[in-house]
Order: C-alpha cells, then structure tokens, then sequence
C-alpha cells in the first residue's frame, strides 16, 4: 500500500501500510486502526509551518532541476518529522511478550497463579461472519467455531473481560462498532468464548451499552453472553480509582501469533504479558467519567478489549484499548487502557437487567449434514493451554469432528 495523505477538519492523517493510520502527536482511541490525533491548535501550527516552507518550493520548469526539486522536498519531510515529529506502532514479537511476563511467572493471587487467574476471566470476541458450529477439541480446552463462507467475510478479533457472573464482560467500544444495542434492534454477529463451570463455551454476545469519545478517549463497552443460564463462575473486581499508581506491576492477556493448520482453519493461544503502569490521567464525556492508564505492557492488534489486571490483587484496573506507541527518536514506549466509572457501570448493568430480551438461539455443536464442510473456515482459540491440541498440531492429527 502506498503512502498517502488527507486533510479533513484540522486534522493530518498519513494512511501507512496495514491500514495503521499515524498522525501528529497525540495518541488517539484505537488499538488496531492506531489513529493519532491532535488538537486543532496543534494541528493548524503543524500546517502552518507546512503552507510556509512549500511556499518557498516551485513545481520544476524542466526536468533538468528534478533532481533539486526532490532535495526540497526530501528537506521539508526531515524538518517536519524534527518539528512536529509523528508517533509509531510498535509490534512486538511473541518472543519480547514472554520475556515481558518472566518476572511474574511464579506471582499468585489467592490460591491461584497470577496467569491462571487472568486466562480465567478473560473472553475472546468474533465478530464479523455468522457462526454455523462450534465444539470442543478432544482435550476439552479449546473451543473450534465453523463460519460458513460467506462474500466478503473478514473476522475480526478481540477480548473482553468477565465482571458479572450473569455474564456481563467489559470491553473496548471499538471492537463492537459495527454492533447495536438492544434499544436499537438485533444486534450484529458478535460471539464470545469464555469459561463456564464445565469449561470453555461458545455464546452469541449482546451489545448492551457503548461509549466513544474522541476528545476524552474513552473507548469501553458493556456487552452480554447471550446463552439461556449463563454463569461466568470467575470474575474480576474492578479496582478503586485511587488505587492506581504509577510503576505498580500490571498483567494483560493477548494472542500469541496465530498458527495456520490449513488454508481455511487458523489456531490462537493466548498468552500473558507483563509490565508497568507509567501514569494515568481521569478524563470525562457526556455519558461516563473514566480514568485513562498509561503502561509500558507490549500490547499489539487483538489486545483491544482485554483486561489490564493489578498483579498485586487481581483487580481489573482498565481495559486495552490502544497498542504500544513511541514518539519519533524516543525509546518510551506507552500503551493505552481505559477503566470506567463503576457506578456508571453497575447502573447499566442493572438497569438492562430490568429491560425484556428477545431469546437468541445458540450456537449449534456440530455441523450440519446438509452442508458440506469443505468450504467451511474453522478458527481454534486455546483459553487456558491445551496439550492435546498442541500434541495433534505437531503430529499433523486432524481436529475436526466427524460429519453426522
């Protein structure tokens, strides 16, 4: 993809390759888009100072004085990136994501690991395509969902993390945008794999609330698992506002990069990662106050939504909204993670509790007879580990259920 710019309400925007959009200076909402907005004084200095040194380059006669002319302007790109500077995604690999987590390998909360305690509470999110099975693998710790071939199908991917045991998760708002809520109608397909009292489940998730805020950056969402009798055992406890401090140990859950078993089935653990909590700054909206925290956890695309989990006490301290970013010549790296007022969060949360739903119908278990699964894109996500599947990868084993 080649580089290109646009200009749209006082705001610079250079569109990079994977559609990860950078501009100048201030971090924006989106952990996979990675938009960087600024504000409009900034902005409009920015552009300033842009208008005055291209006036001083004319468009070349002749092409004898190309040659000078992509000087110039090779000129201006160094005095803006000097001036204004721009800040970049930074993808970490899986390698620096371990290493990242190693000095907290042995911490324990309560009884429990600390990573065992994370993986247990959170949920992965799907959205994008209509589910037509899902099922357990024979170890019974990795949940395999079918999509049917649809045109123009791109999944997306997300986390979310489990704060009621009726089965409410907190979110990011950006990994439900193309959702609605219940006041509005049915919402988009959107499905949730979490831990229940027998182990991983598959359930249709439900849209219940959804705040985004350029200004404030507040970027969170309340959303439902939609399965008759839901009960999520495990669940966080969201921290107090005041308890937050700079340079406490934080842990978050993410993907591990996503091993292709074939060319329609595509398997992802989970992994833990580790770091600091660099500062945190309370920012309000219309509808909801929030506290945004800063850290240092190599957080990337697929991140969005997790939790951002104390490894003190287990509380949940924000939800990732934002990957790794570092400003041009600087070796700080910051990401973004937003946790909601709790008041405002058990306010929606009850009052949807008090609001009718339509029944959705759950995901079948098998496929079935009638339609042939050779088309059939299948993804595996492994919550907690999985021996079983790890041992049939290396071996070459097949995974999917027989057809009935």
């Amino acid at each position: 993809m080649v580089a290109a710019g646009r200009e749209k309400s006082a705001k610079i925007v250079i569109l990079w390759p994977e559609s990860e959009d950078f501009c100048i200076p201030r971090p924006g909402r989106h952990l996979g888009r990675g938009a960087l907005e600024t504000s409009d004084r900034e902005c409009s200095m920015r552009m300033e100072m842009t208008r005055f040194l291209l006036s001083s380059i004319r468009y070349p006669p002749s092409s004898s004085s190309m040659r000078r002319f992509r000087l110039e302007w090779l000129l201006v790109t160094v005095l803006l990136l000097l001036g204004g500077g721009c800040y970049h995604y930074v993808r970490s690999s899986d390698a620096q994501r371990a290493a990242s987590f190693a000095a907290l390998r042995e911490a324990r909360v309560g009884d429990e690991t600390l990573k065992h305690f994370v993986r247990r509470r959170t949920a992965v999110m799907v959205w994008g395509a209509n589910a037509s099975a899902a099922h357990a693998s024979p170890g019974g710790q990795t949940v395999i969902i079918d999509f049917d071939p649809q045109p123009r199908m791109r999944l997306g991917y997300g986390h979310a993390a489990a704060i009621t045991a009726d089965g409410y998760f907190l979110t990011a708002g950006h990994c439900v945008e193309e959702a609605t809520t219940a006041a509005d109608g049915p919402a988009s397909s959107i499905y949730l794999v979490y831990f229940d009292a027998a182990g991983p489940r598959v359930a249709p998730a439900r849209l219940v609330a959804r705040v985004q805020d350029e200004r404030s950056a507040i970027d969170v969402a309340i959303v439902q698992a939609a399965a008759e009798r839901t009960r999520v055992p495990e669940t966080f406890h969201l921290a107090a506002t005041g308890g937050i401090k700079k340079g406490s140990a934080a842990v978050a859950v993410g993907f591990a990069e996503p091993i292709y078993l074939g060319r329609r089935m595509k398997y992802f653990a989970e992994t833990c990662l580790g770091g600091r909590v660099a500062g945190s700054r309370r920012c309000t909206s219309e509808a909801c106050a929030a506290i945004e925290i800063f850290s240092d956890l190599p957080l990337r695309p697929g991140d969005s939504g997790g939790p951002l989990v104390s490894a003190i006490d287990g509380k949940l301290i924000g939800v990732n909204t934002r990957g790794l970013l570092s400003w041009t010549g600087s070796k700080e790296m910051v990401a973004g993670s937003v946790l909601p007022d709790e008041k405002w969060v058990r306010r929606v949360i009850e009052a949807d509790r008090q609001r009718p739903h339509e029944p959705v119908p759950a995901v079948p278990t098998t496929m079935p007879s009638t339609r042939p699964n050779r088309r059939v894109r299948s993804l595996l996500f492994s919550l907690d580990g999985d021996e079983v599947v790890d041992g049939a990868i290396a071996g070459g084993e097949s995974l999917k259920p027989r057809q009935r």
